[in-house]
């Protein structure tokens, strides 16, 4: 656990400027962290910067572990070369996800932080490697398809499920993570990209149909195309029925 007046310092600076930083955009972002509620954080997770843990690192921001009122939250750090100059658009989206139920609930956001709740477990990626029980890989498939069709009624596209691996975590809870690529102007396309992801293309798929006794593909495009040109309940469940689900 690392008080916040010690991130000025190497190598935690580091991960506050990720990947370049001055002196001035530490000390800022050290006065915003503070500001934030924040009072330490803690390098714990699968990911590296050096020799630093980290839960995780995208292309806009990386992601720690916090201590916000005595519990553990997940706080995203925008990089200092991110292709935008605040998180509030990824905090609306969030926002947006967690009203349908989805997502890591929303705590706050300032310029360039953005504060939720720590979703632990593990990616789906892995639970699909080692789950061979057919009534539990197909619950857990079957909820991310849940999910992915609320935010397609909401008119949110996720945008970057195709690698699904890094962004759903089955723990206690399946959780949709990562609203930073999400669009609300483009078409919708969270659960034929999540049907492609688990049913059509790659290793991962071949484990799916192999585990939920799908011999042919067929019906699952020809159903799943109908759902993309209407989406509506009836299309969505008769997919899940093609999906044996």
């Amino acid at each position: 656990m690392v008080e916040i007046e010690i991130l000025v310092n190497e190598p935690y600076s580091t991960i506050l400027g990720y990947p370049r930083y001055s002196s001035e955009e530490i000390e800022s972002r050290v006065n915003e962290v503070q500001s934030n509620g924040i009072s330490s954080l803690l390098f714990e997770g699968n990911c590296k910067i050096g020799k630093l843990d980290l839960l995780g690192k995208g292309c806009v921001s990386i992601v720690v572990k916090a201590i916000y009122n005595d519990k553990i939250v997940a706080l995203k750090i925008m990089r200092t070369d991110a292709d935008r100059s605040t998180m509030k658009m990824e905090a609306e989206f969030l926002k947006l996800a967690n009203k349908v139920g989805v997502g890591p609930t929303f705590i706050k956001n300032s310029k360039k932080f953005l504060l939720m709740s720590f979703t632990d477990g593990i990616n789906i990626s892995k639970f699909i490697e080692i789950e061979n029980n057919k009534e539990k890989l197909s619950n857990v498939i079957s909820e991310v398809l849940e999910q992915c069709y609320k935010l397609d009624r909401t008119g949110l596209d996720h945008g970057e499920l195709s690698d699904m691996r890094r962004h759903v975590i089955v723990g206690d809870e399946i959780t949709i993570i990562d609203f930073e690529s999400a669009s609300i102007s483009r078409r919708m396309s969270n659960v034929t990209t999540a049907v492609q992801y688990f049913f059509i293309g790659g290793v991962t798929a071949k484990k799916v149909r192999n585990v939920l006794s799908i011999n042919s593909l067929d019906s699952i495009v020809s159903s799943l195309r109908q759902y993309k040109n209407d989406i509506n309940k009836e299309n969505f469940e008769r997919l899940k029925q093609f999906l044996n689900l």
